[in-house]
Parts: structure tokens; sequence; C-alpha cells
């Protein structure tokens, strides 16, 4: 199953836990991220584009309690990640908890 402290993907938790199923917000998330950037509304909406941050890695959990910081953050464009992400660290909020 999973350890203490050992980050899984949301895959990974999909095929465990839900049995194949799909995390909806995720996808949902992307959806509204779409049209935020689309719209230029990223920064009028920064809990939404923080939580999109953080389900792609982008940002670790912990900006969720400062969401506005981690929708004014820079980050490095696709093209020049070449496959990379890099997560913005911050204070450790939480780890995930062996399910049993």
């Amino acid at each position: 199953m999973f350890q203490v402290g050992t980050p899984a993907s949301f895959d990974s938790l999909e095929a465990t836990i839900l049995n194949g199923q799909k995390l909806q917000g995720v996808m949902t998330s992307d959806e509204v991220q779409e049209i935020l950037k689309m719209r230029g509304w990223e920064q009028d909406f920064p809990l939404f584009t923080t939580i999109n941050r953080i389900a792609h890695h982008q940002l670790s959990p912990d900006f969720i309690i400062k969401y506005e910081e981690g929708a004014k953050m820079q980050l490095p464009s696709a093209s020049s990640q070449a496959g990379e992400t890099e997560v913005k660290k911050g204070p450790r909020v939480g780890v995930l908890k062996t399910l049993g």
C-alpha cells in the first residue's frame, strides 16, 4: 500500500484506492484553468490557479493556505521544463497516512 511520507501520483491513487476510477477534481481543475488562462483571469481566481498548480506538482501543497502567493508565482514554461516539474518548496503541512 502507501507509506507515510511517500508521495503518490494521482494515477497510483486512482488505481489503488479508487479501483481505476478517475479523480474528477483533477480533470475539472484542468478545464477551469484552461478557461481562466484563455480569458486572462488567473489572477482574478487565485485559489483555482493554485489548486491546479498543486495538482500538477508545480507547487507544494502548503501553498493552499497562501494561495494568492502561489497564483502570482512565475513558473517556468512547459518548453523550458523539458519534461521535468520543479516543485516550489515551503513548510510541510502534512503527509499521506498509511491506509489500511
